[in-house]
């Protein structure tokens, strides 16, 4: 018996990738590296974070920026969701070497798990359970997109539009069990 701890997600029980009728495909998005960043934007304090993620900060309200295999989320005027598929350890080693003064970096990685939406009937879901009418929203591209914190279904999350037209929704660790159940009800 391993004593080991291992990394399991809150949706385990779930099929990789879940098909709902014809026109819903719901999919868990694994990603080590979550981190929450606070830190005043002034002079080169985004420089210095884009030059360790590889990627630029958004700076405009409601956007994201994505290089490769990291995304950079907005969500304030002074905080930022950062994820990435490198290790954890050595990214805030890096990022907090490089960033001085007013500055706040967590690990949130255990606490958040990502859900992509794609199909004909995404947008019609996310009409049910958000305020938001997404197909407003500009396309994202390769490089950036919107995103919006709000309700999905009663529960908080960070919902973002991708360059394939899929959507993605960030919840709790806590809440993913109920976000999975409620989609799959509220199309069957």
């Amino acid at each position: 018996m391993s004593l080991e701890p291992r990394y399991e997600s809150p949706l385990h029980y779930q099929k990789q990738v879940k098909e709902l009728g014809d026109h819903l495909i719901v999919r868990e998005i694994h990603r080590p590296v979550q981190l929450n960043l606070r830190g005043e934007p002034i002079k080169d304090f985004a420089a210095k974070v884009s030059s360790v993620l590889g990627c630029p900060v958004p700076l405009a309200p409601g956007t994201y920026s994505q290089t490769g295999d990291c995304k950079i989320f907005w969500l304030g005027p002074d905080e930022w969701f950062i994820c990435a598929e490198s290790d954890v350890g050595s990214l805030a080693l890096a990022l907090r070497s490089t960033l001085s003064g007013h500055v706040a970096l967590t690990d949130v990685s255990g606490g958040y798990t990502s859900i992509s939406l794609s199909g004909s009937a995404a947008v019609m879901l996310l009409k049910q359970a958000t305020v938001y009418d997404f197909e407003r929203w500009p396309t994202a591209d390769q490089v950036s997109g919107r995103v919006a914190q709000t309700t999905f279904a009663k529960t908080g999350v960070m919902l973002n539009n991708c360059a394939d037209g899929s959507f993605e929704l960030t919840v709790r660790r806590s809440y993913a069990d109920y976000v999975a159940r409620w989609i799959t009800k509220s199309l069957g």
